[in-house]
């Protein structure tokens, strides 16, 4: 794997465009039964549109960007508690990588970021949600130490 050298930065307005360009990309990694692709991509559309446009008090959207300007990733963050303590905790709400930057190491600086705005916030945990389809996504969140913790299952009903 080649590390890239990134920087992360707080994403602004000017941002959103790029992180919205994104979205088609995070509902193609859902391959749910029953599900329409247009159905996947109207969820992660209301999805990123509530979080940038109306974020939970706490929320952080970071940016991975090339010292010479170019966006290649992003994540959003938000506090929320914990769901078996109910403490306060974190939660990766969203993350993606341009293609071009896969295998990269983007993810996984764009994670530790994450990791180190919980451990700033004086969090215990750090949680995410991963469609159960999502094999490689599964993988690199074992691989950075994530255990799974419950699995949801649901049935459409005709």
């Amino acid at each position: 794997m080649t590390q890239t050298t990134i920087i992360i930065r707080m994403a602004s307005q000017v941002d959103h465009p790029f992180i919205f360009s994104l979205s088609t990309r995070l509902a193609m990694v859902a391959q749910l039964p029953g599900r329409s692709e247009g159905e996947l991509q109207a969820f992660q559309d209301r999805h990123m549109q509530t979080a940038l446009a109306t974020p939970i008090s706490g929320a952080v959207t970071l940016v991975a960007a090339m010292p010479s300007g170019p966006v290649l990733g992003f994540i959003h963050l938000e506090p929320g508690p914990d769901p078996v303590t109910a403490e306060p905790a974190g939660y990766v709400s969203m993350l993606a990588v341009v293609p071009e930057a896969e295998g990269q190491g983007i993810a996984r600086q764009l994670m530790t970021a994450a990791e180190e705005w919980a451990r700033e916030q004086g969090y215990r945990c750090l949680s995410l949600d991963v469609f159960a389809s999502n094999e490689r996504a599964r993988r690199f969140y074992d691989l950075l130490g994530y255990d799974e913790d419950s699995v949801k299952l649901y049935k459409l009903l005709k």
